[in-house]
């Protein structure tokens, strides 16, 4: 978080969008692995619970993932301003959690149903590709988006 914080702060709110989406899909992706480790599949499928509820828990823990790296990176964002630190962080904006979130969302919308149909391990290098492909693309599309979209609360906050 403190590297994504630091090296990508002159690039404005896209590293901020680059530092909540890597982060949290890195959170979803190290989840899975440690469940499938440790068999937590068959302990799950073992009680009472719809599989409709486990899928839907897994979707939902996504945007928990969101919360923190967001957290983390607003943390990082007030401590360095309440201590006058002279290193130029990331800003905070509210279009950077926005198009995180999007992206993070459309990934994982892809990526865990191979997860559930063929398990981490098969899928792994599957979605390792598609991740750095989203990032290289969105690399190559950020000007063109950032200068395209306006949101209506677009604004950096500062303290």
């Amino acid at each position: 978080m403190l590297f994504f914080s630091f090296w990508m702060s002159s690039i404005g709110s896209t590293g901020l969008t680059y530092s909540i989406f890597a982060v949290s899909y890195l959170l979803a992706m190290n989840a899975t692995a440690f469940e499938e480790k440790n068999n937590s599949d068959i302990i799950l499928l073992s009680l009472p619970i719809r599989k409709q509820k486990i899928v839907l828990a897994k979707y939902i823990s996504v945007y928990v993932y969101i919360a923190i790296a967001t957290l983390a990176n607003f943390s990082i964002y007030i401590l360095t301003n309440l201590l006058s630190i002279p290193f130029q962080v990331l800003p905070f904006t509210f279009e950077g959690i926005i198009l995180a979130s999007v992206g993070v969302t459309l990934l994982c919308s892809i990526t865990f149903p191979l997860v559930f149909k063929l398990g981490y391990n098969q899928s792994k290098m599957f979605n390792n590709v598609l991740f750095f492909l989203t990032v290289f693309v969105a690399a190559l599309m950020t000007d063109k988006l950032i200068l395209s979209i306006h949101f209506p609360f677009q604004r950096q906050y500062s303290i």
